[in-house]
């Protein structure tokens, strides 16, 4: 992997990584692929999709390392002493593939079934697709982005298991000169603060946009489903939420869901233990808020019409890959092509399955989005009307 020059500001390093990842096409093509619906530019409500969500991970965490910072008596960055919560955070869905969730569960069951036993992972991923494009950051950085070190691929365990007990060693070392002895961890703390970000994060900004979109929840549907989830001890968080609900104001609506968000990003302090909540109330809240965003919003999302049709079309290209040795990448075509000459067939498979993890929502649905079969998904190149139209590729990279 390309290592950066590092100088020793972990501030003016944490800026210059961030400036590698914002430049790179795969952070740009998260603006492409989609957080819970299917993304919808140029409409009087843009739902967000995983890049803003990125950006909004990135400032999360660091809410948390200063908040933490402050409740220690630690003079600010000590928490972020590697400068790494906002690049590990911009960095935490680059290896989400097209159709979200959803599009990993067809990828992981499709490789599975071919016979590659560790499928497809959306963590794992994001390593591969650092690697692959050179995204320049430290180890450190690289280790925060692994929150499932026992499922990382076969073929990445030599290469970044070292690497991840390097980074929790220097935890180890730098929390000990600050009167804190950690227990041993199997994450970064790094990592730990960006993965409860994230959950912060997408909580409330996905019931923010479902909620301005125009959909609503009814004060019985809150109370059966706050009892059917043993919440009835948030009592004052369910009557503000009510509250809420009954006003049916955006911008009332967007600001209750950051302050909200943000009581969430104040609601850890670092033990020996790792990271730990402070306010359990709260934080089952938070948790509650979950199950209503999921049964509410993913669930039924995931069983509309529109949904359905676009697994298909990612089911179809998945088909064209595999069947018709259609490799709109140059990269991974030779990787495919070299692996099946010497008679890799996992390697090739991994290849096939990296390769399409690339893919973007736009790219499934417009590009094949004619395709009634895979057979009849266009290989030529796709123009797009625009003013550099003639040298638009249909390649990925």
């Amino acid at each position: 992997m390309i290592e950066p020059h590092k100088p020793s500001n972990s501030m003016l390093h944490a800026e210059m990584e961030i400036s590698h990842i914002l430049a790179n096409k795969m952070f740009g093509r998260l603006a492409e692929k989609t957080q819970v619906a299917f993304p919808r530019p140029g409409q009087p409500e843009v739902v967000r999709t995983r890049q803003p969500h990125s950006h909004e991970v990135a400032n999360s965490s660091a809410i948390m390392g200063f908040f933490i910072d402050s409740l220690q008596g630690w003079t600010p960055n000590s928490v972020d002493y590697k400068g790494s919560l906002k690049p590990c955070s911009l960095l935490h869905d680059l290896g989400h593939g097209a159709l979200s969730h959803p599009g990993a569960e067809l990828l992981d069951k499709v490789f599975k079934d071919m016979g590659l036993d560790e499928g497809f992972s959306d963590n794992n991923n994001t390593l591969v697709v650092i690697e692959k494009n050179e995204i320049a950051v430290s180890d450190y950085t690289i280790a925060s982005v692994i929150k499932y070190p026992k499922k990382l691929y076969p073929d990445q365990v030599e290469r970044y298991l070292p690497i991840l007990e390097k980074a929790i060693a220097d935890d180890a070392e730098h929390f000990k000169s600050l009167g804190l002895t950690l227990m041993p961890q199997t994450r970064t703390i790094a990592c730990q603060i960006m993965d409860e970000a994230d959950r912060n994060t997408y909580i409330c900004s996905d019931l923010s946009d479902f909620l301005c979109l125009g959909n609503t929840i009814s004060v019985e549907t809150l109370k059966e489903m706050s009892r059917r989830h043993d919440a009835s001890h948030c009592s004052d968080e369910l009557l503000a939420l009510i509250e809420l609900l009954r006003t049916g104001n955006k911008s009332t609506i967007k600001s209750y869901f950051n302050m909200l968000k943000n009581r969430f990003n104040t609601n850890f302090r670092l033990t020996p233990n790792g990271l730990e909540v402070i306010n359990k109330t709260l934080h089952d809240y938070r948790e509650f808020l979950w199950e209503v965003e999921f049964e509410l919003y993913i669930t039924p999302l995931r069983a509309n019409e529109f949904h359905l049709r676009n697994m298909a079309r990612l089911q179809a290209y998945i088909d064209k890959v595999m069947n018709t040795n259609f490799y709109p990448s140059k990269t991974y075509r030779r990787k495919i092509e070299a692996a099946e000459k010497n008679g890799d067939t996992l390697g090739a498979l991994r290849a096939k399955r990296d390769m399409i993890g690339e893919v973007t929502d736009w790219y499934i649905t417009k590009i094949h989005h004619t395709a009634a079969s895979a057979a009849s998904l266009p290989s030529e190149p796709i123009l797009d009307g625009g003013l550099y139209a003639p040298i638009q590729p249909e390649t990925l990279s």
